[in-house]
């Protein structure tokens, strides 16, 4: 885990079955100098979880493991992050449903962002995880 990891504070998931308009408010927050960012998300089911899956494996044949796992993790949050507050240095909002912008972001956020998503926390995400109301 990150030094300056601080906690994600998300909504529980208060259904097991999973609407298409199904939404979660989390906030991501960092320390340090950095921003919270605030988001509402859409979490994945199973299937979106299985295309997912095959959509990595179909484009690390095509751009490599490592790449191929990027751009379908961009492609997949770009259509479950409803709306967020991260701005660029001037100012301008981040289009959450860009993948061209999404890879723009630092690796540290958007891990935590699509564990989010993907409801994948590690043991140690989890026990930082703040329940909300």
């Amino acid at each position: 885990m990150d030094d300056d990891f601080k906690k994600v504070e998300a909504e529980p998931v208060k259904q097991f079955y999973i609407e298409d308009d199904y939404t979660i408010e989390a906030v991501v927050s960092f320390g340090s100098g950095f921003p919270d960012v605030k988001l509402k998300f859409k979490p994945i089911n199973m299937v979106q979880s299985a295309n997912l899956t095959d959509e990595v494996m179909r484009l690390g044949k095509l751009k490599g493991p490592v790449k191929g796992a990027m751009s379908a993790n961009m492609e997949m949050l770009s259509k479950h992050i409803v709306e967020w507050d991260l701005v660029k240095s001037n100012g301008s909002k981040v289009d959450p449903h860009d993948p061209d912008e999404l890879v723009k972001i630092t690796p540290k956020l958007m891990t935590r962002i699509s564990n989010l998503v993907r409801g994948d926390m590690s043991n140690s995400e989890q026990d930082a995880v703040e329940v909300g109301n």
